[in-house]
């Protein structure tokens, strides 16, 4: 718009010179250049804006478009950052849910039986997996801390073995134990462990 009003303010101030320098000349052939000049000077300044149009700096408005789109391509690399980011966030809130439905689902399974037959509780359930990746494919350890539970039979068949240490457990028993939950919670043997709360395994 600025361009525009002094584009308009130059011509009319060239019109008013010109119709002063053509009212000073004398009449004749020097009037008739005169006009002339006049003539191609006003064409010139009519023609100004295209003048100015085709003297657009080419380097510059291609940088400037170079510059924009460059921009626009980092733009769409942050979203896409930003999407993988609260993606992989949601992600993580979802399988830590689901981990935390399995625990108290397995427990709920096996917990009846561990207190009849073995006098046992789980008290926590830890899973640990390969690279990261926190799914059944890899599932490398499922660690079981259990604590011994006292019931009225346990308490009426007290053996006391003075050669074990008094937290040590029956091998036979531990080896029982895994052998059930891995039947129960479909896994290989190898995969589960056990603690006993208060043992120094």
């Amino acid at each position: 718009m600025a361009f525009i009003i002094q584009w308009v303010t130059e011509i009319v101030i060239f019109l008013l010179l010109a119709m002063v320098i053509d009212f000073l000349l004398p009449s004749g052939q020097m009037q008739k250049y005169a006009r002339l000049a006049i003539s191609l000077i006003l064409v010139l300044i009519f023609l100004n804006p295209l003048f100015r149009l085709f003297n657009t700096d080419v380097n510059q408005l291609i940088q400037t478009q170079a510059q924009t789109f460059s921009t626009e391509i980092v733009k769409e690399e942050a979203l896409k950052k930003s999407v993988e980011t609260k993606k992989s966030e949601i992600q993580a809130t979802q399988d830590a849910y689901i981990l935390e439905q399995m625990v108290v689902q397995m427990k709920s399974q096996a917990e009846e039986k561990l207190a009849q037959d073995f006098s046992a509780e789980i008290m926590d359930i830890t899973f640990l997996f390969k690279d990261e990746v926190k799914d059944l494919e890899h599932l490398e350890t499922v660690q079981v801390s259990l604590k011994e539970v006292e019931t009225v039979e346990s308490i009426e068949n007290i053996d006391i073995d003075l050669d074990k240490p008094a937290q040590e457990k029956d091998e036979q028993t531990k080896e029982a134990i895994v052998s059930y939950l891995a039947e129960l919670w479909q896994l290989d043997q190898d995969r589960i462990t056990i603690q006993w709360e208060g043992a120094n395994e």
